[in-house]
């Protein structure tokens, strides 16, 4: 009741809105589905056997409608999983538009299981960074962070990839920047990857653990051989210090803004940018 009652800024589509928006959570189901599965859902709206069916189960759909309706007008825009309970509702109109394609186009009776199968196919294509995904119309999961960050997208997830992209592409000058959105702590993951190269902490903001007390540390204008930072950390979407020393979460941290239109040399795990050769301010 205490995180629903305190106002909250998003990230979204590129703006910050300091006081939430109720375009997030449609702009999230546009993003985050699987383009077949948004078609099915517009030949369900097409086909008037496909719109008998929802009609016929009216009252079993008023419970997951209801839930997304209070979703998206409570401006609560703290992550996809608050309208999980209303996803049902797409499976099921999905499932009724290929039953209405059976009924009333015999000729294009295939449509509906190839859609399914191309539903599976790009669900599974996103293994194993299924926080991340994001659908084709929006560029997949490397432009996910456009869209949107924070639970929705980035939840300090993908530490296991970046140590393997570390282990992969070892830091030229024995040093690793991160910038990290999340509570686990990244040494547990880079050091064994790092094979004895000092990893240096950037900030990102206070939703975000703080690094280990003797850690070594560097501000956000300092430069970098190689910056990995969370996309929480880099469009500002894990809150600053307010002046009264409290966290404000309406407030966007512009602590990267400098590399927000730098298109990043490597994106790890759909949810980590890594910039190669950034220069201090």
């Amino acid at each position: 009741m205490e995180m629903r009652a305190a106002p909250r800024g998003v990230y979204l589509l590129g703006d910050w809105h300091p006081s939430g928006t109720r375009l997030y959570f449609p702009a999230l189901i546009a993003a985050k589905t699987p383009v077949a599965l948004l078609v099915l859902l517009l030949v369900g709206l097409a086909l008037p056997a496909a719109r008998a069916l929802w009609r016929r189960e009216a009252a079993w759909l008023l419970v997951p409608v209801a839930w997304l309706g209070i979703a998206v007008l409570s401006k609560q825009n703290i992550g996809y999983r608050h309208i999980t309970p209303a996803l049902p509702l797409f499976w099921w109109l999905a499932a009724a538009a290929v039953v209405g394609l059976g009924r009333a186009m015999a000729n294009l009776r295939w449509l509906g299981p190839v859609l399914v199968l191309l539903i599976a196919a790009e669900t599974s294509g996103a293994h194993p960074h299924y926080l991340a995904f994001a659908n084709g119309l929006v560029g997949g999961a490397e432009e996910g962070p456009e869209v949107v960050v924070d639970a929705a997208q980035d939840w300090g997830q993908a530490l296991p990839s970046l140590a393997a992209w570390v282990a992969a592409h070892p830091p030229p000058r024995g040093r690793l920047d991160l910038a990290y959105f999340g509570n686990t702590l990244p040494e547990v993951w880079l050091q064994p990857a790092l094979a004895g190269a000092t990893l240096v902490r950037r900030p990102c903001g206070v939703l975000s653990r703080p690094p280990s007390r003797g850690s070594p540390r560097a501000g956000c204008g300092a430069p970098a051989d190689v910056l990995a930072i969370s996309t929480t950390c880099l469009f500002g979407g894990a809150g600053v210090k307010g002046d009264d020393g409290k966290p404000d979460l309406t407030a966007r941290g512009d602590c990267w803004a400098r590399l927000r239109e730098r298109e990043p040399d490597f994106v790890v795990g759909g949810a980590i940018y890594v910039f190669v050769g950034v220069g201090g301010r």
